[in-house]
């Protein structure tokens, strides 16, 4: 067994952290969770989502994106290759979920107002 993690050491070994990111690519994580977390919570108590928390969200799921792209642009996130061509590999998945969600949700927003046709 590992002394720090409780993983047994092979496991230990393979999801391994690289110091790098854990030192200077974590935080801002806590960062949009805890936005997230106010815009959902605030949405929550109202019973409705507003323009302003709809956009709030919105700002939060790009800011995602941009987390998440420099994440796989930086640098390593594990030590071991393979875990860190997966974990950037599954990164990259879930961004391209969130840009789907969102531009659905731009088309769905946009749609156009018809004008009533008036006889005569």
């Amino acid at each position: 067994m590992s002394h720090c993690s409780g993983l047994p050491v092979p496991l230990a070994q393979v999801f391994a952290f690289d110091s790098g990111f854990l030192q200077q690519r974590t935080w801002p994580v806590l960062l949009l969770w805890l936005g997230v977390f106010a815009v959902r919570a605030t949405a929550c108590s109202r019973g409705r989502w507003t323009s302003l928390t709809r956009r709030l969200n919105t700002g939060f799921a790009l800011a995602w994106v941009a987390l998440m792209v420099c994440g796989i642009a930086a640098g390593d996130i594990f030590q071991a290759k393979p875990t860190n061509d997966g974990a950037k590999a599954a990164l990259g998945l879930v961004v391209l979920i969130i840009v789907v969600d969102l531009a659905t949700k731009w088309y769905r927003r946009r749609t156009p107002i018809r004008l009533p046709k008036i006889a005569g």
